[in-house]
């Protein structure tokens, strides 16, 4: 049956189909245009209104598994990013996220690309790298404002610069390289200003994130109850033998010094502290995202 959120995104996208001047609908709840966009086309192929918006995110989902592949390949091998391919096919998690007209699965697929991009870029210092790089996480950014953690994510790639085989001169073009990067994604971003909604996404990330200024008041506040929250969904949906194997791998990689290990629980880490730490509210979906490195 129909979610309510999916409710207002395929009717966003039925709106914003019919009526050029409602492009970016959207904005007026503060959410970032994207997947209503995509939604829009696909409405226009698709009579059925909820079928045509959910069919963005199983393409999405197809996109992520892909990326998987890919990434998962690049960082271990073959055989991992095929074991990768199967878990995220079958885990309840992503397999329910794939198939609902919702933000997040839109959301995941850019950041798997923009990471594996990141990584591209570093163990090949070209201006192609950095422009699917810098589009990929554009996209991901003027998708939700979650997208923002895979510019964050950008630098992070650096641990797996070959210190031996990669001059000075090479990480002083990867840094030339970071900055077109950065001037992409912000060009991709601010191009959402065409709208005088704009200023309402800082107003609704409002309702959902406290201020830096509450954060260093009381940085605990809400830490313990969301990180315990966080945990208690990744077990009911997934079951608590993948967290157990997620630990082990966890605890072998780092007795082993594996840089590849450390770096994807830096990836993972990261917005689980912020969601702990920022989040007012709340829902499973805000883990989609960062989801995949757990696989």
């Amino acid at each position: 049956p129909i979610f309510t959120d999916e409710a207002i995104y395929a009717y966003w996208a039925q709106v914003a189909l019919h009526d050029p001047a409602n492009r970016f609908i959207s904005l007026e709840d503060g959410k970032q245009p994207l997947f209503v966009w995509l939604a829009a086309i696909s409405q226009k192929f698709i009579a059925d209104p909820l079928v045509a918006s959910r069919l963005v995110s199983v393409f999405a989902g197809f996109g992520s598994l892909i990326g998987i592949y890919l990434l998962t390949k690049s960082v271990f091998n073959k055989r991992i990013a095929q074991i990768a391919c199967a878990l995220y096919v079958i885990l309840p998690f992503t397999l329910l996220y794939d198939r609902m007209a919702l933000f997040d699965s839109l959301l995941t697929t850019l950041g798997i690309w923009s990471v594996f991009f990141s990584l591209k870029l570093v163990k090949e210092v070209k201006l192609e790298n950095s422009i699917l790089a810098g589009v990929s996480i554009g996209l991901a950014m003027i998708t939700k404002s979650s997208g923002n953690f895979f510019l964050y994510f950008l630098p992070l790639s650096l641990i797996f610069w070959e210190f031996k085989r990669q001059n000075k001169l090479t990480i002083v073009k990867w840094f030339g390289q970071a900055v077109v990067v950065f001037i992409i994604t912000q060009i991709i971003y601010n191009s959402l200003r065409l709208s005088p909604l704009f200023y309402i996404i800082d107003r609704k990330n409002s309702e959902f994130i406290r201020t830096f200024g509450e954060v260093l008041a009381n940085p605990l506040l809400l830490f313990s109850e969301n990180a315990m929250t966080i945990i208690g969904w990744i077990i009911t949906y997934n079951g608590l033998p993948l967290l157990m194997i997620f630990l082990i791998t966890l605890s072998l990689g780092f007795s082993r010094r594996d840089k590849r290990i450390f770096y994807l629980l830096i990836l993972i880490a990261l917005p689980f502290f912020a969601e702990s730490i920022f989040n007012k509210v709340l829902y499973p979906r805000f883990l989609l995202f960062y989801f995949p490195y757990v696989i």
